[in-house]
């Protein structure tokens, strides 16, 4: 009999969690008691996975994996000994001996993977244990994606720009990584693994709660780049996946930590592309539409490639907001009325190069604070350290501006400070630029 069984795309409404090729404890196997490995490539792979299993355990979520033999090619993001083979053998041998359920994706199926979920056996085992995975610092910090549905990992010969990129990411890492990060607005589910609750209701109007778990094992981030290096580009690390709620309580080295954010820094930065002052709040359009609709709105109408995509990515019946196909299509065209000066950046796949641009802003302002000695995370177009660094933070933050972002159009910075356990009011602080 098959010890795997194949899902429909709909059987599952949690994302899975992708195999980290750069994180494993090593000796799990043999901790576990498995015949020992017919290689030191078998093995590597073989506690790989484990480790990553266990982990995706954790925060109740299945593994993913390709199964796709094309896959396997040789790779800047892993390293050799995943191999085809080696890794089709290691998930064989993890199911046979009871410590993982496969589910494969159909043959030739594309734009999922397949996935393994880990068994009682070894969660009881990784419990006992409670150790903790090494995560391989040498580890691919600047990664190029297919802009396809399938997000493909792409291959790039190194130039100067880029190996200018990595290094500026290297001195931002050691210092992520040697933060003490706590939320006490997260509950411990396990080992440097938070978990965050909001009640909610289902599609039948039924009350339910959303769990988010966020792992903080390894904070170190990495720049993604979309199709080339000139789209996307945003550095991605652990402490991002925190809520924007909890981060207020979120303490670095025992310390309270602000967050400084540029405000509707797409909308200024595309008034600034066109050489062209902003006049007043980009999402107040009028016609009483509500903001933070109109926000989101103007949000996906830089991210869309066409009016008609921007009304059905706007639609939404969730718990947070309700917009129906009616309001979307009027919340866009008063959008295209009220920014006609920046028309041909509305729905027009621009978002991308803006991302581009304010990463760029980001990056050189945590450079900037780590060179001098500033403990600090980076959150898009925001940054979070602690509250007596805000003048710092501020500071660096318009200088940026101003070397990026050239024209009429001043940046706008908010802070918000932190949230104490005995506090019951939100404080708030603001600086204009």
């Amino acid at each position: 009999m098959a010890n795997f069984h194949y899902f429909k795309l709909d059987d599952r409404s949690e994302r899975d969690q992708p195999l980290i090729f750069s994180c494993n404890l090593q000796g799990l196997a043999d901790s576990i008691g498995l015949k020992p490995a017919p290689s030191v490539a078998h093995e590597l792979v073989r506690d790989t996975f484990l480790t990553n299993l266990a982990l995706a355990g954790e925060a109740e979520k299945p593994l993913s994996y390709s199964r796709h033999r094309g896959f396997y090619k040789r790779s800047r993001y892993r390293l050799p000994v995943f191999t085809y083979t080696n890794v089709v053998r290691v998930v064989a041998e993890i199911v046979r001996e009871g410590l993982g359920i496969e589910n494969r994706t159909r043959p030739g199926h594309r734009g999922r993977q397949s996935t393994i979920t880990a068994a009682d056996a070894l969660m009881t085992h990784w419990r006992d244990l409670d150790a903790e995975p090494v995560y391989d610092r040498a580890a691919e910090t600047i990664i190029l994606k297919s802009r396809d549905e399938e997000r493909r990992l792409l291959e790039y010969v190194d130039s100067p720009p880029i190996r200018a990129k990595r290094d500026q990411v290297r001195p931002i890492n050691e210092m992520l990584n040697s933060l003490d990060v706590e939320v006490p607005a997260g509950a411990k589910a396990a080992r440097d693994l938070l978990l965050f609750e909001k009640a909610g209701f289902d599609k039948q109007g039924r009350p339910t709660v959303k769990r988010h778990f966020v792992r903080l094992t390894h904070k170190a981030g990495r720049r993604i780049f979309a199709g080339d290096f000139e789209q996307h580009g945003r550095f991605y690390c652990a402490p991002q996946n925190i809520p924007g709620d909890a981060r207020r309580t979120m303490t670095i080295n025992a310390v309270p930590c602000a967050e400084f954010d540029f405000s509707a820094m797409h909308p200024r930065l595309a008034y600034n592309l066109a050489g062209i002052p902003m006049d007043g709040d980009p999402y107040d359009i009028g016609r009483g539409f509500e903001r933070k609709h109109v926000k989101l709105a103007v949000l996906i109408a830089f991210n869309a490639t066409d009016p008609l995509s921007a009304i059905h990515a706007l639609v939404r019946d969730d718990d947070d907001m309700q917009i129906s196909y009616a309001l979307a299509t009027k919340i866009v065209a008063a959008i295209f009325e009220r920014h006609d000066v920046i028309r041909r950046m509305l729905c027009a796949d621009a978002g991308i190069k803006l991302m581009n641009l304010d990463a760029t802003i980001i990056m050189d302002v945590l450079e900037a604070l780590v060179a001098r000695g500033i403990p600090c995370i980076g959150i898009h177009d925001s940054v979070v350290l602690p509250e007596r660094y805000g003048g710092d933070a501020q500071a660096e933050m318009e200088k940026s501006w101003a070397l990026h972002s050239k024209g009429p159009t001043l940046c706008e910075i908010k802070g918000k400070s932190a949230i104490l356990p005995h506090m019951r009011e939100m404080r708030s602080t603001s600086g204009v630029s």
